[in-house]
């Protein structure tokens, strides 16, 4: 019997593979580091997982939480019945050979089975500024380095540029960024996220992986993020240990053998120096010790010893700031804080404030010293400051204000605004109008003080009506505006910043303090003043 043919069935398509999201932390190999060897701090066997890669995993192991003992440990019968564990799980997936690098993914706990110096640094943040839109920036975390730096986290309830968050692009440090990625780059999903790791959640997993990881390096090789964020190169802080070691080693070398030409010390936060009699170095005894005038770099070394001299002692010593009214102690630094430095060393310019190591960029740096060095120098000679005849800057002010048949206006603020902030419009004000600001140097953050309160003064004076009549009325008679409420037009009014300083070079500062000079300096430009540098030599006996 002959069987009829089976019906000929249509060939049906097979469901598209449903990919889940997953969100991957995904880091850079340096190209000098031998994998696995290098790349983690312990020895660990792969799981090899063919051309798609490595996995190595670390055993986890379920504990309960120490914060049910520690909370509950009192009645041990009702912390065993409860059933709570955790389990840091730790795994890095390694691919090699994407267009001739190598990446880490990490999972859990991963990261910390990563040795930090392995690591590009930046490649996060760098790839995600070259995917995502300019215009929807969702969060940023930044150093402030106007003062004492100050880090922040900020972000916006709805998209924005960088304009949104007030980047000062020239002293804030944008360490993390967050936003929307350009539609061309939606593989990587709706929005990414940069640091030192490119952050991202997308239809993806071990099958499709190389290909998203073959158009982050694309992405990060294209140098795309120089179109709007090129000033991200401008500073950078410097996190890698190996090359924060490095710097530090070569730091001490030349403290020891005195090569170092950039080298200062200074007080690592801004401080009142009517309220400072003087320094000490190790300890202090009222009974025998006599402050020094001045933090010096020479006294750092000689207290320390250069035959002992090493980066745990200067972060072990200390120096103590001694209070002018009670001769104990107001303020505690490490040597280390205190210690302000330029350093060359593998063909870029780093530099060390508040025991912070930052790399600057060349032509960052030439362009700002260029800028710097363009400021005007006040041709009159000021008078010197010596502790012995003028005890503080209060003292040395009424002295100028007598040179120059002027007002002295230091520790005479001007009550100002809604809040009643004190304002001080200025140190002195000359027979000539001149307008002087005043700081005995100590460092960035004192420098920054100066220069910020010579451009917050003189705009007030140039559009607050209200804040020249409060000036006005405590001005002598021949120095009186006409009328403080009519326009006030500076007209070439010189401001000049004087720093007292026992430098041979008495405008070498430090260079985030030439970025605030050179703002300070574009800023009153505009409104019309003239500004100038003036050099204060400190004859002081006691400073050296």
């Amino acid at each position: 019997m002959v069987q009829d043919p089976e019906p000929v069935r249509e060939k049906q398509e097979l469901p598209a593979r449903k990919i889940p999201t997953n969100k991957l932390s995904i880091y850079l190999i340096k190209t000098d580091i031998d994998v696995p060897h290098q790349l983690f701090s312990e020895s660990l066997s792969p799981i090899d997982l063919g051309v798609r890669g490595k996995l190595y995993v670390t055993p986890s192991h379920s504990n309960k939480p120490k914060w049910l003992s520690n909370f509950f440990g009192s009645d041990s019968s009702s912390v065993d019945n409860i059933p709570i564990f955790t389990a840091s799980a730790r795994a890095v997936l390694v691919v090699e050979g994407v267009k001739k690098r190598n990446f880490a993914i990490c999972f859990g706990y991963g990261k910390h089975m990563l040795n930090p110096g392995a690591i590009e640094q930046r490649f996060g943040i760098k790839t995600a500024l070259s995917v995502l839109d300019p215009e929807n920036i969702r969060s940023i975390d930044k150093t402030s380095l106007e003062s004492v730096p100050k880090h922040s986290k900020e972000q916006i309830s709805q998209d924005g540029d960088k304009e949104s968050f007030g980047l000062n692009i020239e002293q804030d440090l944008v360490r993390a960024i967050t936003g929307k990625t350009k539609i061309a780059y939606a593989a990587l999903g709706r929005s990414v996220s940069g640091k030192d790791a490119l952050y991202i959640s997308s239809k993806i997993d071990i099958v499709n992986v190389r290909k998203i990881l073959e158009q982050c390096i694309e992405r990060y090789e294209s140098g795309d993020y120089k179109t709007d964020f090129e000033w991200i190169d401008q500073i950078a802080e410097i996190d890698d240990a190996q090359t924060r070691e490095r710097l530090n080693t070569e730091l001490v070398r030349q403290l020891i053998d005195g090569s170092g030409q950039k080298i200062w010390a200074a007080t690592p936060e801004h401080i009142e120096w009517s309220e400072i009699s003087g320094f000490a170095y190790g300890r202090y005894n009222i009974d025998q010790d006599t402050p020094y005038e001045d933090i010096s770099l020479t006294r750092i070394v000689d207290f320390i010893g250069k035959e002992k001299l090493s980066l745990e002692r200067l972060k072990s010593a200390k120096v103590l700031a001694i209070s002018n009214e009670t001769d104990d102690v107001l303020h505690t630094w490490r040597c280390f804080d205190c210690i302000y430095a330029e350093v060359d060393a593998d063909g870029d310019t780093h530099m060390i404030t508040n025991g912070r190591w930052y790399k600057i960029n060349k032509d960052f740096v030439e362009r700002v010293n260029k800028e710097y060095q363009a400021i005007p120098r006040y041709a009159a000679k000021l008078p010197p400051y010596d502790k012995a005849l003028h005890n503080n800057e209060n003292g040395y002010n009424q002295k100028l204000k007598d040179e120059l048949s002027g007002v002295c206006f230091d520790a005479d603020n001007i009550s100002y605004g809604g809040g009643y902030s004190k304002i001080e419009f200025c140190d002195v004000y000359s027979s000539d109008k001149t307008i002087f600001h005043v700081k005995h140097y100590s460092g960035s953050s004192t420098l920054s003080h100066l220069f910020s309160q010579g451009a917050v003064s003189g705009e007030l004076m140039k559009n607050d009506p209200e804040f020249r009549k409060l000036v006005n009325n405590k001005l002598s008679s021949s120095l009186k505006i006409t009328d403080p409420s009519a326009e006030y037009k500076p007209d070439g009014q010189r401001i000049v910043y004087a720093i007292i300083t026992s430098k041979k070079d008495r405008f070498d500062i430090p260079f985030f303090s030439k970025i605030n000079a050179r703002n300070a300096r574009r800023m009153l430009d505009g409104f019309g003043y003239k500004v100038e540098l003036a050099g204060i030599e400190n004859i002081t006996k006691t400073d050296s």
